[in-house]
């Protein structure tokens, strides 16, 4: 595992330092608000009272974090059902292989953190073109969070995010495992028609495409701009005064020439990036592998799980995130510091990635007779056990996400760069999560 920051380079040149002295920055053009004390000299010593934090816009952030719910229910929707939907397309007679051409499948939902490339095949381009508008409004959170925020409350509000992240990762899988083949699930309701009989994962994938639909409506009528804005003078001529001219003012966005080069020439930042690519195809290529694993045979390595248990066990990880996100985070993110705490939860990506053949071992030992696919009762609670094991370890290496962006921000130039920043960040990130799947198989 590669580790980009040592205790010593974090004490010659913290991440953290651009953001530092913009609080440093602002505190000192404020008013003083020092109190003498007496000292042995005679003399005051001045005492600093501590840096006060910034409320949270909590308006802005709820319609922010509403707007975020589409994302994952977009992108975990196809967990629990895509292996099985490879299978029932008979593109291999080998289950071993299954797993290899659903890989190739992910990528083309991976990069844009969405559903729509099995979506595409079933219920047509309409819906793919509306998750396409609707998680371009997604993408900007990022960035609009870090214009409405700062150093002082930042660790509060990316957790908020990430918590809505989250909840979206139990809605989905939820709703992708309990709504596959509606006609043969429900036989006596209006799903029992010749579409859904025909195209038995259009269900879901419509239920996803409406919640993108919403995100795009409620972005449209309820998200306020976020640009910092200045007042630029203008020149008006009076008609009846020749002489006087008058002064008016216009409001125009503040606009700075960035390119994708001056982005990454930023060392800190180039660094932050690289490490966030590197965080997401491991956490890419563990989704991938977790839903193949508990899909596949026990005796070619999997846990012959249904899809269903599958849905399951990602909304055991997004209630996970729930509540640890909100509470954890930032007492630990205040303990140790966001870069020592964003290497420390790095290196628990091995440990859970050895995991998944310490499962599939226990699965065969609590195989009874000659059949590797039959467990007992006691045998599968307590390979439910076990499975909850590596997903609350995967839950909590994924709070690395919340930090990266932290670390974003405060690697980034200026401020008025933050959107170019997080653009060419969210472009990489997209770029590791289309490399991951097609790996990982």
């Amino acid at each position: 595992m590669t580790r980009f920051w040592s205790s010593d380079e974090l004490e010659r040149e913290p991440l953290l330092s651009v953001a530092s002295s913009q609080v440093q920055s602002n505190a000192l053009s404020e008013p003083s608000t020092r109190v003498g004390t007496p000292s042995s000299s005679g003399f005051a010593t001045p005492k600093e009272q501590p840096v006060k934090r910034t409320p949270l816009p909590w308006k802005q952030l709820m319609v922010l974090a509403a707007i975020r719910l589409a994302e994952p229910i977009n992108y975990t929707i196809i967990f629990p059902f895509i292996n099985q939907m490879m299978e029932e397309l008979h593109v291999s007679d080998k289950p071993s292989e299954i797993g290899f051409y659903s890989g190739l499948v992910w990528p083309s939902a991976a990069p844009s953190y969405n559903g729509d490339g099995c979506l595409t095949g079933l219920v047509g381009s309409p819906f793919s073109m509306l998750s396409t508008y609707s998680r371009s409004i997604v993408r900007k959170h990022s960035s609009m969070l870090a214009e409405i925020t700062d150093a002082t409350n930042e660790a509060q509000a990316m957790p908020l995010l990430s918590v809505t992240w989250s909840a979206g990762c139990v809605l989905g899988p939820m709703l992708g495992g309990s709504l596959l083949h509606p006609a043969e699930r429900w036989p006596t309701s209006p799903f029992n028609n010749f579409w859904f009989r025909t195209y038995p994962y259009a269900l879901p994938c419509m239920v996803g495409a409406s919640f993108g639909l919403c995100a795009l409506l409620f972005a449209y009528t309820s998200l306020k701009e976020t640009l910092v804005r200045r007042r630029l003078p203008h020149r008006a001529s009076n008609c009846s005064t020749s002489s006087a001219d008058t002064m008016v003012e216009s409001i125009e966005p503040i606009r700075t020439t960035t390119t994708t080069r001056t982005i990454l020439s930023h060392r800190p930042l180039r660094t932050v990036i690289l490490s966030g690519c590197l965080n997401s195809v491991l956490a890419t290529s563990y989704d991938v592998l977790f839903a193949l694993m508990c899909f596949s045979p026990i005796s070619i390595g999997g846990l012959s799980r249904s899809p269903i248990e599958i849905g399951l066990a990602f909304a055991f990880g997004g209630i996970v995130s729930v509540v640890m996100l909100p509470t954890t985070l930032p007492i630990l993110q205040r303990r140790f510091g966001t870069s020592k705490f964003y290497n420390l939860l790095t290196m628990i990506w091995p440990i859970t990635f050895l995991t998944f053949p310490l499962l599939n071992m226990l699965a065969r030992r609590l195989s009874i007779g000659d059949d590797p696919s039959t467990i007992s009762q006691h045998g599968t609670w307590a390979l439910y056990i076990g499975i909850g094991i590596l997903v609350l370890l995967s839950r909590v290496v994924c709070m690395t996400f919340s930090l990266n962006v932290m670390l974003v921000k405060a690697a980034a130039p200026n401020k008025e760069m933050l959107g170019s920043t997080y653009g060419v960040s969210q472009t990489l990130v997209c770029v590791a999560r289309a490399i991951g799947p097609a790996t990982a198989r």
